[in-house]
């Protein structure tokens, strides 16, 4: 399971997906208050709704297409600025990270050896 970071929860509340954010929320003051006065509980049910949104709903920002043993396969940077996270079938989701460059080094890290390169 992704784990948030309180700035990268901020991020996602502060983000265009907060309106799918708000769909997953109990309690939609979550999205307005301070992460300071909520109670735990509230930033429990905030970190799920964050994840669970992040993971559904975040937009794709780079797309890669890597090849193993079955056949190729794509290879995915989603989020938003603050939140982002690496994707790719059959493997186990990387991140959450705080910057665009940091997602781009997992997966270069993780998958760079099975990455193909396409002619335009």
């Amino acid at each position: 399971m992704l784990k948030l970071s309180r700035l990268q929860m901020d991020a996602i509340r502060l983000s265009e997906l907060r309106f799918k954010l708000a769909d997953h929320l109990d309690d939609r003051s979550c999205l307005i208050k301070p992460l300071s006065v909520l109670t735990p509980a509230q930033v429990d049910g905030l970190h799920d709704a964050c994840v669970h949104t992040l993971k559904n709903e975040a937009p794709a920002i780079e797309e890669f297409t890597a090849e193993q043993d079955l056949g190729p396969y794509l290879v995915v940077i989603r989020g938003v600025a603050g939140a982002y996270f690496v994707e790719a079938a059959d493997h186990d989701d990387s991140g959450v990270f705080s910057e665009l460059e940091e997602a781009r080094s997992r997966l270069h890290f993780d998958f760079e050896e099975f990455l193909i390169e396409l002619d335009d």
